[in-house]
């Protein structure tokens, strides 16, 4: 946990997280709840993305442009759940829009 980093509180006071928390236990938890059910939706998306990637790969004999190919195949080696805040910035221009 990083407790480095600066917040404010409602009032515009710096604080840490471990103060904000303190501070307001309901707030807390309220965030807590929405991380969880965006995790959630991060990995049903994921889920549906690979259904998708697969069904492409498999569309046609796998006739698609090798960008496509090795785009969708490096998608699908990524593992469910992978938040990693640096995921997109692998990809090339090239790899984003196959041009």
């Amino acid at each position: 946990m990083n407790t480095a980093k600066v917040y404010q509180d409602n009032d515009g006071n710096d604080c840490s997280i471990v103060q904000m928390v303190s501070r307001d236990p309901h707030w807390a938890a309220n965030r807590i709840q929405e991380g969880e059910q965006a995790l959630a939706r991060v990995r049903e998306l994921e889920s549906a993305l690979r259904d998708l990637l697969n069904d492409c790969i498999n569309f046609d004999g796998g006739k698609l442009t090798d960008i496509f190919m090795e785009n969708a195949s490096r998608a699908l080696k990524q593992k469910p759940g992978d938040l990693d805040g640096n995921r997109g910035s692998e990809y090339s221009e090239q790899d984003r829009t196959g041009t």
